[in-house]
């Protein structure tokens, strides 16, 4: 026996097997940056609706006017940090905002290849990662959830295990918190880990992933609490944030809200979870119970956001993505033969990826050319020329007509209200809506 392993020490040394995984692990990862790269560099210089906004808010954060006291929004402050430090490194552009997003969309993927190797389904969670590359990429295009989704599943890469229980509450719970500081829904996912750090555990467990998921929030609360500007804080991200699906709109009657019609054009994803949710009681072969515990309530709280918000936006969806594609690959890892899993993950990965490519065609024919346009062009340095020209002093604002914040940053000039995105205008918001344009 000695002698065999001296010839063939490949098949049986710990070590050179784990030298095997880390190498196969290393190929994934390289796959997963070229994938995002292939999909993610082609949309760099398309602006979005709400690029400039998000820009235009870091940016005037940088320059010490923080959101809420001089910008209206009612998102959570962790995105505009975000995405002030992004801009501090690169600068103001839009290549910037995209380029925090691509990071972050890539991070997410691997955290979702980590989550299937987390259940030895390497494969499954593969497959996952891949698929959620183009969906995040070109479904979910909203610029403010990439680093939601990437919290998010980071969250429950620390509760699915790898660490003892007090580390895994306290890494859990600080990634949780990073995320309730980008979106206030993301409390919902919070309160899923509270029900797995709670169950079966330490006090002194529970008690750790609470103190960390505090920590960033209250640090914010802090931050504007010592500039003043805590109730314009709690005005815009807890009472304006609470009327905005009243704001939008929503109706149960057939025609009467975009519910409708942003479900049917994600349809598939839809389908996907709703038939997961039905198999959860039956979980895939061979998966730990403990973790199927976690899975079960990720997908749960995702399902209870969506429906929350009424779904009246296809990024909405976002948080939705990772769960249910972890279901759907574990599902057929763990039930199929190896040629029968080779051939419904690439089918499906193929069809998926299409399926986003043929959507994005469809939103840029849509939409009008003066929301999604290369703004980064000799346009906006003419107009800022213009501008510049006139000599403003410091203290100056200027006005930009609709989607013409680049032109706000390009100058390095604050608009002259608060409301500086057309939606604010149209919206019933608090002190903004047809009074105020």
């Amino acid at each position: 026996m000695d002698h065999a392993v001296a010839r063939f020490p490949l098949f049986v040394s710990p070590r050179v097997f784990s030298g095997m995984v880390w190498r196969r692990d290393a190929v994934a990862l390289a796959a997963l940056v070229v994938w995002t790269l292939l999909f993610g560099l082609p949309i760099l210089r398309l602006d979005y609706p709400d690029d400039a906004f998000y820009s235009e808010a870091a940016h005037l954060w940088t320059k010490g006017a923080p959101p809420y006291i001089s910008v209206f929004d009612v998102k959570g402050p962790g995105y505009f940090a975000l995405l002030a430090l992004a801009q501090m490194a690169l600068g103001p552009t839009l290549a910037t905002i995209h380029y925090l997003s691509l990071a972050c969309d890539l991070m997410a993927a691997m955290a979702i290849y980590a989550i299937g190797r987390r259940l030895e389904a390497p494969r499954a969670g593969f497959a996952a990662a891949a698929t959620f590359i183009p969906l995040a990429i070109f479904l979910l295009e909203n610029e403010a959830y990439p680093p939601l989704v990437l919290t998010e599943t980071l969250a429950f890469l620390a509760a699915l295990g790898g660490a003892g229980h007090l580390r895994r509450a306290a890494l859990s719970g600080l990634a949780c918190g990073v995320a309730i500081s980008l979106k206030q829904t993301a409390v919902l996912e919070a309160v899923a880990l509270a029900v797995v750090f709670a169950r079966g555990r330490q006090p002194s467990v529970f008690a750790a992933y609470i103190a960390a998921t505090a920590t960033v929030p209250l640090a914010f609360v802090a931050y504007f609490a010592s500039l003043g500007g805590l109730e314009a804080l709690y005005q815009d991200v807890v009472v304006a944030a609470l009327q905005r699906p009243a704001v939008q709109g929503f109706s149960l009657v057939p025609g009467g809200s975009l519910f409708y019609s942003k479900m049917l054009v994600a349809g598939p994803l839809c389908v996907l979870t709703i038939c997961i949710w039905l198999r959860l009681r039956t979980p895939p072969a061979r998966l730990d119970g403990q973790h199927a515990e976690v899975l079960r309530l990720w997908l749960l709280a995702a399902l209870i956001e969506l429906l929350v918000q009424f779904g009246n936006d296809l990024n909405y969806l976002c948080a939705l993505v990772p769960p249910a594609l972890l279901w759907a690959y574990l599902y057929i890892d763990r039930n199929a033969g190896k040629k029968t899993l080779r051939a419904l993950v690439g089918v499906a990965v193929a069809m998926i990826a299409f399926f986003a490519l043929v959507r994005t065609i469809a939103v840029k024919a849509e939409v009008s050319d003066a929301a999604r346009t290369q703004v980064e062009d000799d346009a906006t340095r003419r107009v800022a020329a213009i501008v510049l020209a006139a000599n403003p002093k410091p203290d100056d604002r200027l006005l930009g007509l609709d989607f013409a914040l680049w032109t706000n940053i390009a100058t390095d000039l604050a608009p002259p209200t608060p409301f500086i995105h057309r939606m604010h205008l149209l919206c019933a918001f608090p002190g903004a809506g047809p009074d105020r344009l």
